[in-house]
């Protein structure tokens, strides 16, 4: 089965924007039946502070991808479909549970697909989501504690009597649970760190995606590959420049770096579009192209790194950083709604980055 690079990536997209939506409908589940003050069973409340912090890791995680799609129609049906069950005064508690753990268990299957499938992935879509492990580890968890609740409550409910104990689907995957639950308390959602580390990862994707293209020996791929590229380049800049330099760009001591960086910006978002009109049509221009745009962006990314970071660093306390990460976060999450990866013209931004320069912000 052949399938194109860009659509590709475009369907691991589609597949975590129906992980999103899906997991925004559990923590309102989670509200509606009351898990968080679950009394009765310390999992549950457990269970329902994970899923908030799962809802953040996937908003960092599709931000690190960079492909941002609206849900599909079978997911948002589902969603609406559980929602109902669980909030419908009607419906009988086992009924509610029930609907609960079908819509757990549909979002475990669909991050099992994407698990398995970033193993059969470039390099880049590996890193973007190598936090996803952790999130698929605690849905996996999830859906094995609820299958024991709900045989316990379901039993109890029919028949009046505990249900009889055995070892028989008890067994599971110890080992990849265990690295599961390390994984999900090592890692953290955007909104808990620095933006620093942040804007440093999308560094470090950029350059996977540069190696991609350049060992790639199938012209094909050049377009699905560099489309990402493209993406990540014009999401990452115009965030940057919204939340991060025009906070800096009128401290003395990072005026002229926050100039500079601004300018190779504007280039890079330049030659991005150069590349567009030649990537269908000569592919010795386009290679030739993507080495000039890499060695510019080698340029931009360490002068960051080694100048302007400490820099920004030494001006901001550690809870600025953690707000900026968040504005960086959300800024990059519009620029990836409102731009297609197929339409997104780079350049365009460079009027805006020259506004707003001369009034000192966004």
């Amino acid at each position: 089965m052949q399938i194109s690079e860009q659509d590709m990536r475009e369907a691991i997209g589609f597949e975590l924007a129906d992980i999103l939506h899906r997991q925004k409908t559990i923590l309102s589940c989670n509200e509606a039946l009351n898990l968080m003050d679950a009394e009765a069973h310390e999992s549950l409340r457990t269970m329902a502070e994970e899923d908030d912090k799962n809802l953040r890791m996937l908003e960092t995680v599709i931000g690190s991808y960079g492909i941002r799609v609206e849900p599909r129609y079978a997911a948002v049906q589902l969603s609406d479909v559980v929602s109902d069950i669980v909030t419908n005064e009607a419906a009988i508690p086992l009924e509610k549970l029930g609907a609960y753990i079908l819509l757990k268990q549909n979002q475990m299957m669909c991050s099992h697909l994407v698990h398995k499938s970033v193993q059969a992935t470039d390099l880049d879509i590996k890193i973007a989501l190598g936090a996803f492990d952790g999130v698929y580890a605690t849905f996996t968890r999830h859906v094995t504690e609820l299958t024991k609740l709900m045989e316990t409550a379901g039993v109890e409910w029919i028949t009046g009597k505990p249900p009889v104990t055995g070892i028989f689907g008890r067994a599971r995957d110890a080992v990849s649970t265990v690295a599961g639950m390390v994984i999900s308390k090592v890692a953290k959602p955007a909104d808990e760190m620095s933006v620093l580390p942040i804007l440093t990862m999308d560094h470090r994707k950029v350059e996977v995606l540069f190696r991609e293209i350049t060992d790639n020996a199938d012209p094909q791929k050049d377009a699905g590959i560099f489309h990402q590229l493209k993406a990540d380049l014009t999401a990452h800049s115009i965030a940057e420049e919204e939340t991060v330099y025009s906070r800096f760009q009128n401290l003395s001591d990072m005026k002229q770096q926050m100039i500079d960086a601004r300018q190779e910006h504007e280039d890079i978002r330049t030659l991005l579009d150069e590349i567009t009109d030649v990537l269908d049509d000569d592919r010795e221009a386009f290679l030739d192209k993507i080495d000039d745009l890499q060695q510019l962006v080698k340029h931009h990314v360490d002068e960051e790194e080694n100048k302007v970071f400490p820099l920004i660093k030494k001006n901001s306390s550690e809870e600025v950083l953690v707000a900026m990460s968040q504005d960086f976060m959300e800024a990059k999450k519009r620029v990836q709604e409102n731009v297609g990866v197929d339409e997104i013209i780079a350049s365009a931004a460079n009027e805006d980055s020259d506004m707003a320069a001369t009034h000192g912000g966004a």
